[in-house]
Parts: structure tokens; sequence; C-alpha cells
């Protein structure tokens, strides 16, 4: 479990691609079984699910959704998810996930952000 990497004299945080959530099935299945917990922004889909084998290299796996709906513009969508993975990377090591247990979240924002 290493989500930092000590490079010569600088410290950097990464994002790997193995730490992202990727595919329409994976996202579905998260959206069914999660939490959603809702700011005036933001909402996050959290899915806590009990490991049955060995534990992974970091137990938090993360997805990005920015909705067509709000921002019709590729080049906005693009720019809002570097943004997002820029956030998250740099405040990650802030989660604390107990052994035994692997983490799924699911960034967007939320339709009261546009009202």
């Amino acid at each position: 479990m290493n989500p930092s990497v000590f490079h010569g004299n600088v410290y950097y945080k990464t994002l790997p691609k193995n730490e992202i959530i990727r595919g329409f099935e994976k996202f579905k299945n998260i959206f069914f079984k999660s939490r959603k917990i809702s700011t005036e922004n933001f909402k996050v889909y959290l899915n806590l699910e009990i490991l049955k084998n060995s534990p992974p290299d970091f137990p938090v796996l993360v997805g990005f959704l920015i909705p067509k709906k709000h921002f019709k513009l590729a080049v906005k969508r693009n720019y809002l998810k570097r943004i997002l993975k820029e956030l998250y990377r740099k405040h990650k090591t802030l989660l604390q996930v107990p052994n035994g247990y692997i983490v799924n979240l699911i960034f967007t924002f939320s339709d009261l952000a546009f009202e």
C-alpha cells in the first residue's frame, strides 16, 4: 500500500490507472450497491466491500463522472475531470480504510448545483 512515491528529494502523490474505476458494468454495480452522499454541488457514491481474498495494493478505487447534460463541450468535461482527479490525488492519503475492506467512490456533480 503505497499511495505516494519518493523520488530523489521530491515526494509525489500518484493516481495510477489501477486505482481508477473503468467500464460501464463496474460503474453500474457501484451505483446499485452504494450509499449516496449529496452536498449542494457534489454527489459521492460510496460502496464498502469486504474482501474475500488478498488485499489490493491500495484499497480505494475512484471514478469521476461529469454529466453531458450540464457540460456540453468535451473540453469542459475533460477539464473538470482533471480538476477532480487532482483534488483527489492530493488528498487521498486522508482516507482511512480498515484492513479487509475495499472502498469504491464515484464523484459527480449534483443537479442542485445547476438549478
